[in-house]
């Protein structure tokens, strides 16, 4: 495999898009999936045009105690001049806000493809708990999508009516959760037609979404491991000198340049462990902790004060991601589910098995994900292929999500929405 991938390697894929994607310049960084991942936190656009904006769906969380900013939903918008150009949603991963710099990367790309692009915030990102979800306990897909198909059709509405757009045709896409939620959004869409979404596409969803929890607390023990001066170390080299070299090249990262970056840090597997699954995690006990200030389950014990929050905040950050989908979503679930539903029937409904159908009979589904993906089972690489078929770009290398700065993905991109 080695001798094949000497100098060049070519996207493996299973359309005749093939022909179309440019080789990347081989690099050994593309065969570690810990740093191909970690290159999404070197992401960002490389010049974010995006205007803010808010809309309100629930106004009686307004003066939720320690989260009153969070009041509002909030999104970005990058506006074509043509009111009558093509629209595209986009769903960050887990976590992530409207202004996460993948998100805004990934809108700069569509943007330039001719599209008005909004950004939202992911289901699991703190301010979506307050402001956007019923029960304020995001995880749970199929109602978090339900929570999120409100807020585009509100966002929808707004953008009629402030600024005249009338697009040609509504598309959406998502990462990583996000890429999850997008088929959610979708399905619902098909029985409302409140945006009448046409293309969809999903990058590197997880397929069994409580494998992918156990995966990630996996990575997490992993990597919390490391002494705590080598984490402060370890996020300080990244901002200080990760960032300066990635602010000196002219233009997306490329393998070559990765591994130059990587090289200069000198961070280990652990190190990058650490960086990316801290990053979920910490995510993770934002949400708890709004959660909890907006309906409080008792399971947090330590109070919060306006001056005295840590002890709280502490005591969210240790709870794992699947110690949150049994002992917080689960038992919300059945109260109207009843007792008998347990998280193996959570995760039926939760993950990508479901939509077989709807992707084999739907040309507009697309899908573009990475062989080494490590939130993925054998069996579920297998499932993608299969369901997808000519509609899925499969990267041989790219870990989770480590491929959207690279050419190649650009170029799926055009494929894909520049019709």
């Amino acid at each position: 495999m080695r001798n094949f991938f000497s100098t060049l390697i070519f996207v493996s894929v299973i359309t005749s898009f093939a022909s179309a994607v440019q080789p990347l310049l081989y690099s050994p960084v593309l065969e570690n999936p810990w740093a191909m991942t970690a290159s999404a936190i070197l992401i960002q656009p490389q010049q974010d045009r995006s205007v803010r904006g808010e809309i309100q769906l629930l106004p009686q969380r307004e003066n939720i105690f320690l989260v009153e900013n969070a009041s509002t939903a909030k999104f970005t918008y990058q506006l074509q001049k043509n009111k009558k150009a093509p629209l595209i949603y986009i769903i960050p991963g887990t976590g992530a806000s409207h202004t996460s710099n993948t998100s805004l990367a990934l809108a700069e790309r569509l943007y330039g493809l001719g599209y008005h692009v909004v950004t939202v915030a992911s289901p699991l990102n703190w301010t979506f708990a307050v402001s956007s979800s019923v029960n304020a306990l995001p995880g749970h897909p199929e109602q978090d999508a339900q929570d999120l198909y409100k807020i585009l059709v509100k966002i929808h509405k707004f953008l009629r009516a402030e600024h005249g757009l009338k697009p040609v045709t509504t598309s959406l896409t998502g990462y990583s959760l996000g890429a999850l939620e997008s088929l959610f959004v979708k399905r619902i869409d098909d029985s409302r037609q409140q945006l009448k979404l046409s293309r969809v596409l999903l990058i590197n969803p997880p397929v069994d979404l409580i494998y992918a929890v156990h995966k990630l607390d996996e990575m997490y023990e992993f990597g919390s491991n490391i002494p705590a001066g080598r984490k402060a170390y370890i996020v300080g080299r990244l901002a200080d000198v990760g960032l300066d070299l990635l602010n000196s090249l002219q233009g997306p990262p490329t393998p070559l340049d990765l591994e130059r970056i990587l090289k200069t840090l000198g961070f280990t597997n652990r190190d990058l462990a650490y960086l990316i699954a801290g990053s979920f995690r910490t995510s993770l006990k934002d949400t708890i902790f709004a959660s909890q200030q907006v309906h409080d389950l008792k399971i947090l014990k330590r109070p919060a004060t306006r001056f005295h929050r840590n002890n709280r905040y502490d005591e969210a950050g240790a709870i794992s991601f699947a110690d949150y989908m049994n002992h917080f979503v689960l038992p919300n679930l059945q109260k109207t589910k009843g007792s008998q539903y347990q998280i193996q029937d959570l995760n039926e409904e939760s993950s990508l098995y479901q939509f077989a159908e709807m992707i084999k009979t739907n040309p507009q589904i697309f899908l573009a994900h990475a062989q080494d993906d490590f939130l993925l089972k054998e069996s579920d690489l297998t499932w993608l292929q299969d369901t997808f078929g000519e509609r899925a770009l499969i990267f041989p290398y790219g870990g989770h999500c480590g491929n959207i700065a690279f050419p190649a993905f650009a170029e799926y991109l055009q494929h894909v929405f520049g019709k």
